[in-house]
């Protein structure tokens, strides 16, 4: 071989080993240990440092998008207001989905929220679903509001003993598949 490829191969290979050395040490890869096939006992791990409504929800009953409550405990149904919103919002505490289809204007990440808040935002569908899930019940609220002239809103009533839950919005296929998802972390007063 020329001594000019066998100094190649071996810059490369260099190169790599350092790069697989320093993927060891800053633990992206873990070459020593043994691979561990996943169990059905092991559980899903986050490395986000983000506060989640989901850190504190219990196990409970298996809870499916759109079933009926798993518990008599929360209820809850939103008076659809046809578009029209009488509360103005922080235009920096809005949230849009990432299609940009939906934006979200009350309530916002983290609100504190009570019987009789208004839900608000904007879409460019004709109307957007909604569920509200408490971290006791499982889905205390769920139904549809419909978009006029881009706008939604309504009012929010519901029954709950929890402190922490989560509002979805999203659109709805018409198989039932979700899109354009946005999921708001909220307290309950």
């Amino acid at each position: 071989m020329h001594p000019r490829i066998v100094a190649v191969i071996a810059i490369l290979l260099m190169v790599i080993v350092l790069v697989i050395w320093a993927l060891e040490k800053r633990n992206v890869i873990d070459l020593y240990s043994p691979y561990q096939p996943p169990t059905a006992n092991d559980e899903a791990k986050t490395t986000s440092t983000a506060p989640s409504a989901q850190e504190d929800f219990n196990d409970g009953d298996v809870r499916q998008p759109g079933s009926s409550l798993q518990e008599n405990e929360g209820t809850g149904l939103i008076n659809d207001q046809r578009g029209v919103a009488s509360t103005k919002t922080n235009p920096n505490n809005w949230v849009t989905s990432t299609s940009g289809e939906i934006t979200l204007h009350s309530p916002a990440k983290n609100d504190l929220v009570k019987t009789g808040i208004e839900v608000s935002g904007t879409s460019t569908l004709n109307n957007v679903s909604y569920r509200v899930i408490d971290n006791v019940s499982g889905v205390i609220a769920e139904g549809e509001l419909i978009v006029v002239n881009g706008k939604f809103a309504g009012i929010l009533n519901f029954n709950t003993s929890a402190t922490e839950g989560r509002f979805d919005l999203f659109g709805t296929k018409y198989d039932g598949v979700e899109f354009s998802n946005i999921e708001t972390p909220i307290r309950f007063e």
